[in-house]
Parts: structure tokens; C-alpha cells; sequence
């Protein structure tokens, strides 16, 4: 009898440790379950932050390249005529002049000076000759092709210059231009013209005697009349 007793107390005690073991797994099962949803939930948090602040760097680095493209357009555009302005233009003839001399093509190019440039300021003030330089740019680039690329030197002086184009197709082009300008009605200013010096590149020259060149005709086609295309 006493040990049929002893029997059950150690049975009953098994079941004891047994159900007290049970409890302690749920609990345990349960509180992984928990925490596994807390950790969840916070991973997802945190990929949600991640991926707010991604788009946020997205957004910014975007942002910063329009202020900085921006920045560099504003850096080479004339503001009065939105063109190239002088450090643009010459630029660009640097390297059209290297690249029609490395591949052999033909570059034409022409400076042309608005005649009586300071007498349009004097008789009709600044602003009406800050319209009519717009005004004229507009024209002039209406009157080029679309490979041309035209930049304002300085004052009333502009360059034009036309890859890939011989001597002969730039005058066509030049000589347009002067009569197209000579023959437009503008605000104020009753006649319009323009003196246009044009050269093609030679193959033993560099972009300075190019300029230069220009530069001399430009001046004979303004101390033999004006409002003609020296070449």
C-alpha cells in the first residue's frame, strides 16, 4: 500500500511538472509569437522610413541637379537676348574650330556689329535698345539654320558660328541674315542694319587668327558702308 502510494505522489507530480511545463511552453510560444509580430511590425517601420527617406534623397538630388543645371544655363546665356554670352560662344568656337580641323570638315563662321549701336541708345534710350536687341536676336535666329549656333559678343556685337559649312553656303546664309534685318519695321527705330564680317576656317589656323580675321572684315564692311557681308 505504501508504495502504491509513493507510486502515485510521483505520478501526480510528473502531471504537475508536466502541466506547469505545458504552461510555461504557451507562455513561452506565446510571448515568440509577440515578439515576432513586434519585430515585424518594426522592420516594416522601418522599411516604410527607409523607403520615405530614399525618395526624399531622390527628390532632393533631383531638385539640386535643376538648381545646378539651371545655375550652369544661367552661368553661359546672355540674360538681355537669352543667347551664349561671350565666355559660351567662344567656347563653342574653341571647339568647333578643334573639331573641324581633327576631322577635316569645313567651318564657317561671321561676326556681325549693329550700325549706330550707340546712336540707337543715345536717341531712343536704353530700354528701347535693350527691345531691340531682343527683338533682333529673335530674327536672326529665325533667319539661321538649326545647326547655327549664335552668341552675343559684347555691346552690339554678335558671333555666329556654322559647322560643317563651306564658304559659300555661309554667305547665302550671312547675306539673308543682313536683309532680313534691313527690311524689318522696329519698335521706335524707323531702319535697321548691320555690318557682318565672314570667314571660313583654314586648316593652318587655330580659333584666335579665325577671330581675328572676322574681326577685320567686320570693320571693312563697316568703313566701306555698312549693311553689307564682307568675305
Amino acid at each position: 500500500m505504501e508504495f502504491k502510494l509513493n507510486d502515485l505522489i510521483v505520478v501526480s507530480l510528473i502531471l504537475i511538472l508536466l502541466f506547469i511545463w505545458l504552461l510555461v511552453f504557451k507562455y513561452v510560444k506565446k510571448k515568440t509569437v509577440d515578439y515576432k509580430a513586434y519585430v515585424d511590425s518594426k522592420n516594416l517601420e522601418l522599411l516604410s522610413i527607409n523607403k520615405s527617406l530614399e525618395d526624399r534623397v531622390v527628390q532632393r538630388t533631383e531638385e539640386l541637379k535643376e538648381v545646378t543645371e539651371r545655375l550652369e544655363e544661367l552661368e553661359r546665356t546672355d540674360t538681355l537676348t537669352d543667347i551664349h554670352n561671350r565666355y559660351s560662344i567662344m567656347k563653342i568656337l574653341d571647339t568647333e574650330v578643334d573639331r573641324a580641323k581633327r576631322y577635316g570638315n569645313p567651318l564657317s563662321v561671321f561676326m556681325y556689329d549693329i550700325d549706330h549701336f550707340k546712336r540707337v541708345n543715345d536717341t531712343h534710350g536704353y530700354r528701347a535698345g535693350d527691345d531691340m536687341l531682343h527683338n533682333l536676336t529673335k530674327i536672326v535666329k529665325n533667319s539661321l539654320r538649326d545647326i547655327d549656333i549664335v552668341g552675343r559678343y559684347g555691346g552690339g556685337e554678335f558671333l555666329v558660328i556654322m559647322p560643317s559649312t563651306i564658304l559659300s553656303d555661309a554667305i547665302d546664309v550671312a547675306q539673308r541674315v543682313c536683309e532680313t534685318i534691313s527690311n524689318h519695321k522696329f519698335n521706335q527705330i524707323k531702319q535697321l542694319t548691320i555690318s557682318i564680317g565672314l570667314v571660313e576656317l583654314r586648316q593652318d589656323e587655330g580659333m584666335d587668327m579665325l577671330f581675328i580675321r572676322a574681326n577685320r572684315l567686320l570693320e571693312k564692311s563697316k568703313e566701306s558702308g555698312r549693311n553689307k557681308v564682307s568675305f
